[in-house]
């Protein structure tokens, strides 16, 4: 029986804020923080191309692996709107 409140804990802590215990989270997905982490240096990339040289259009694969991984390892994040507390998921599997 213990371990069944066990479980209830670990799920209500995971729909609050742990700073402010809140119930305000938004919810930000794989596709949206590999955008929110790639949109700048594709554009930085793509500006020194036609100013410095081509060479640099070779950096966006590995930018776009780099931050894919990153995205993945990172979603889904937990914020909350009250206090901008940001939540990973393996800050949620250490606090359980």
């Amino acid at each position: 029986m213990p371990k069944r409140k066990k479980a209830q804990v670990t799920q209500l802590n995971a729909e609050h804020c742990t700073k402010c215990h809140q119930d305000s989270l938004t919810y930000i997905q794989t596709g949206q923080y590999f955008f929110m982490l790639s949109i700048l240096p594709f554009i930085v990339a793509i500006v020194l191309t036609f100013v410095v040289h081509p060479i640099f259009l070779a950096f966006i694969p590995f930018i776009a692996w780099m931050n894919f991984k990153s995205a993945k390892k990172k979603t889904p994040l937990r914020r909350c709107t009250n206090c901008h507390h940001t939540m990973t998921p393996q800050q949620l599997t250490h606090q359980a």
